[in-house]
């Protein structure tokens, strides 16, 4: 499945307000994502290639640019980011406490994800990323570790616990 129509908004790019831990505010769990994996995101100086004709390729600080652009300018910029050294070891842990902030008890997100029930929640895509999802093209055989499937099932089902 992809996390689309009545599934959008389990999608990263789904719009919803994200704080970090200093109190700048995102647009979207890909927005605070990718922010994360800049090694000094409020001193790094970004040229914008696409999508962003506001500042017309001149230089912004990362942390500008992440907090008002879209989240797919915001994934293509996260290619370019001057990596945090230990960015592979805490990946995961940065995305649960995004997902754990997106869908919190009692609001509408929360209640949509608690909503899939049972549902097995597989971030299937067919642009090759089968860390965070599968891949469902014939090249990758849908075989993804779907991380962000699981870890979506695993605060649904903290949600659950919470209620009770």
């Amino acid at each position: 499945m992809m996390f689309r129509d009545r599934l959008a908004f389990l999608s990263n790019f789904f719009p919803c307000v994200i704080e970090s831990n200093t109190g700048i505010k995102f647009p979207s769990v890909e927005n605070a994502y990718q922010w994360a994996k800049e090694v000094d995101p409020d001193n790094r100086e970004f040229v914008p290639t696409k999508g962003w004709e506001r500042y017309d390729a001149v230089p912004v600080k990362w942390t500008e640019y992440m907090t008002n652009c879209s989240a797919g300018d915001a994934k293509s910029a996260g290619r370019r980011a001057n990596m945090r050294p230990n960015w592979n070891e805490i990946k995961v842990e940065v995305m649960r406490r995004l997902l754990k902030q997106k869908f919190q008890p009692g609001t509408n997100l929360g209640d949509r994800l608690r909503a899939t029930r049972n549902m097995i929640l597989v971030e299937g895509n067919t642009w090759h990323d089968n860390f965070w999802g599968s891949c469902t093209c014939p090249r990758c055989g849908d075989k993804g570790e779907n991380m962000l499937g699981k870890l979506l099932m695993e605060r649904r089902a903290e949600l659950r616990k919470e209620d009770k």
